[in-house]
């Protein structure tokens, strides 16, 4: 009872110190990286950034276009297969 006791104190007192003591470390001084590195990480970073905002369709996605406005054609037919929840 003592060990299990004692172990909760030293976790609870290494939360309290992460809490007030680690938060405020900038990730520069938790990970060391070299400048260039960064400099790297920083670029291929913009670039994903930029692809994802001028991403072109692919043939996927009018697969999914084309699903999508089968569906909807069935929903709003006579005889439709889907039918909105009432």
């Amino acid at each position: 009872m003592g060990l299990a006791f004692g172990a909760g104190i030293f976790a609870a007192g290494r939360f309290i110190a992460y809490a007030f003591l680690g938060r405020k470390l900038p990730k520069n001084r938790l990970f060391k990286l070299h400048k260039h590195v960064q400099m790297q990480l920083d670029e291929r970073l913009n670039e994903q950034r930029n692809q994802l905002g001028h991403a072109d369709k692919t043939p996927a996605d009018e697969v999914v276009t084309d699903a999508k406005n089968a569906v909807d054609m069935f929903m709003t037919t006579d005889h439709a297969f889907f039918e909105p929840p009432k």
